[in-house]
Parts: C-alpha cells; sequence; structure tokens
C-alpha cells in the first residue's frame, strides 16, 4: 500500500505531508487548484482538483487512477461573525470543505473495496469541538466532516478499509493568519473581532510547524490498526481534553475570555 494522493498539496501542511511521504518512499500524487501552483518544484507528481467543480472532482479521480491512501486535506476557511457571511460564502465552505471531500472520497472507495484495503485520513480540527467566535462556517464544516468521518469508519471497516481523522489545533502555515475576512464597515461585531484577530496573532506564534504535524500523518497511516480519531502537535492533546471536565457554558466562556470576547 504506497500509493497516496493528497489533496491541497501545494502549500502548508498539504505540501509538508506529500513532501515527507514522497522522501518515505510512497508513491505520491499531490493535487493543485491554481495554474501558477502547478509550475512549482516538488518531489511529487501533481494533478488538478477544484473541489468547487464536480466535472473536476471525475477528472481528477481518473488521472489520479487506483490508489491506497488517500489524505483529504485540501480546505478553505472563512472569518467573521456568522451574521455577516453571506450565503453563498456559507455554501462555497461546505462544498469545499465537505461536499467536495465527500465525493472525492465517493471515487476511490470501490477500488479499495474491491482490493479488501484502503486507507482515508480526513484532516479535521479541533474547531469542531472548540468553536471559537467568528469562525462559524470553518467550524460546522468540520463538525460534519468529524462525524462523516467517524460513521464511515464503522461502515467501511467490513471490507478493510481503514479510516481515520486527524484533529488540529494550530498549525503555522502562511494561511493561519491570512484567511478571508468577511466584516462590515459599520458591523456591530467590529471591536470583538478585531480582539479576535489579535489573539489569532498571537497564537500563530506558538503553532505547530507543518512538518511536525506531517509525521503524524505518517505515523497515522503506517499503523496496522489505527485509531478512528488522532490530534497531531504538541499542544492540541491538552486542550482537547476541556469538554470532558467543562460544561458547554463553561468551555464557550473560556473561549471567549481566550479570543478576547
Amino acid at each position: 500500500m504506497n500509493k497516496v494522493l493528497v489533496t491541497g498539496a501545494t502549500k502548508g501542511l498539504g505540501k509538508a505531508i506529500a513532501t515527507l511521504l514522497s522522501e518515505k518512499g510512497f508513491d505520491v500524487t499531490g493535487t493543485y487548484q491554481k495554474e501558477e501552483d502547478q509550475k512549482q518544484k516538488v518531489k511529487f507528481r501533481m494533478i488538478k482538483l477544484e473541489l468547487r467543480d464536480p466535472e473536476s472532482i471525475v477528472d481528477c479521480a481518473k488521472e489520479a487512477g487506483e490508489i491506497d491512501i488517500l489524505i483529504n486535506n485540501a480546505a478553505i476557511s472563512q472569518l467573521g461573525p456568522a451574521e455577516e457571511t453571506p450565503s453563498e460564502k456559507w455554501k462555497e465552505i461546505f462544498q469545499v470543505n465537505f461536499f467536495g471531500t465527500i465525493e472525492l472520497t465517493n471515487k476511490f472507495i470501490p477500488g479499495m473495496r474491491a482490493k479488501g484495503a484502503g486507507r482515508i485520513v480526513n484532516i479535521g480540527s479541533l474547531a469542531d469541538r472548540l468553536p471559537v467566535p467568528f469562525q462559524s462556517s470553518y467550524s460546522a464544516t468540520k463538525f460534519a466532516l468529524r462525524s462523516y468521518t467517524l460513521c464511515i469508519w464503522n461502515e467501511l471497516r467490513p471490507f478493510g478499509i481503514k479510516v481515520s481523522l486527524a484533529e488540529l489545533f494550530n498549525v503555522r502555515t502562511e494561511d493561519l493568519l491570512n484567511r478571508p475576512v468577511n466584516t462590515r464597515e459599520n458591523s456591530h461585531y467590529k471591536e470583538r473581532f478585531n480582539k479576535y484577530i489579535e489573539s489569532r496573532k498571537k497564537g500563530a506564534n506558538n503553532a505547530d510547524p507543518p512538518e511536525l504535524v506531517a509525521k503524524s500523518i505518517h505515523d497515522i497511516i503506517s499503523v496496522k490498526d489505527p485509531r478512528p480519531v488522532y490530534i497531531p502537535g504538541n499542544r492540541g492533546k491538552l486542550i482537547s481534553l476541556l469538554p470532558r471536565f467543562l460544561s458547554e457554558k463553561a468551555l464557550l466562556n473560556i473561549i471567549a475570555k481566550r479570543v478576547g470576547n
């Protein structure tokens, strides 16, 4: 089992995963979205994928061919008050982070089932259980991805297909702070949102490097009997324990204070 497809492999974590696996001897194919990204010098094969476009998903699956391991890393984010986030933005982020990911995954399940073996790793986020204000659309997609992953863990297990979710905390990438922002000039949320942005900048200093997280992804696909959920990185494991010991109200109050609200 060494043929791997990594989506969103042109930068950040996706590129770190694809590069590491290539160095480890895996036959890696990564996906790119923009034509200029195809020109990057990388150690793995690149094919185009636009998760907003059903035809692109079909074409990507055909070009990738039979694979052993699928790592669903590609995702987008959106920062801003839920009230002020246009419905088209909600639909777009769900299409990329959730619906498009499912559509792509479904293209490879039959081949894995026919072989009686396969690995699927979905890159999630602790935002699915630690909901931070002003990233509601992103958190909602990751909450949905978590539920989907745990459901298919049971559905696909009888066919020899092993599924895992990697729930990330902060990863030090260029997108950590440069995510699309949606706020109005006269927004009722402006002051609190600005405090939230400042807290993100501080948090970025302690974020895990993508290379560290990539090693965890390599471990997930290498272990014989992977767990359903992993929390890569240094700080995420401790923070993930909070929902176990706190009421939802207490947890939300702590999160509000952490982000300056």
